[in-house]
């Protein structure tokens, strides 16, 4: 539980945060019956069950170099990959690309130079 959030799950890399009520059924179904298996769970939900508004995903990048600003050459291009990336889940996907600093206390390094693309402007996947 150490990677929960109010809204939903995350890391130092990513945060997915569920927006549809479709997923708070199937948190009460697993906390109903966790020991569900793989194809019950497949006869209670597939990939068309939820609007690509359902899913927010937030890709949290960061410089590989020490005292490196964000690099917006870079930041394009994996924004650009992401665009044209296909068979991944259909969602809103947000990406920030930040220095080589992360901050400790809360394992995040979005600053003022970091490069983003968000709400309202997020990747959308259908």
């Amino acid at each position: 539980m150490i990677n929960v959030r109010a809204g939903g799950f995350g890391n130092s890399y990513y945060y997915i945060n569920s927006r549809d009520p479709m997923f708070k059924r199937l948190l009460e179904k697993y906390l109903e019956k966790p020991d569900t298996t793989k194809k019950e769970w497949k006869s209670f939900f597939t990939k068309n069950d939820y609007p690509s508004k359902g899913i927010i995903l937030t890709l949290y990048l960061f410089m590989e170099e020490p005292d490196t600003q964000p690099n917006e050459e870079i930041f394009n291009d994996i924004v650009q990959k992401l665009e044209n990336l296909e068979n991944i889940p259909k969602g809103y996907y947000s990406v920030i690309l930040n220095d080589n600093l992360i901050d400790s206390t809360n394992a995040l390094g979005f600053k003022e130079s970091s490069l983003m693309r968000a709400h309202p402007d997020h990747i959308v996947k259908e």
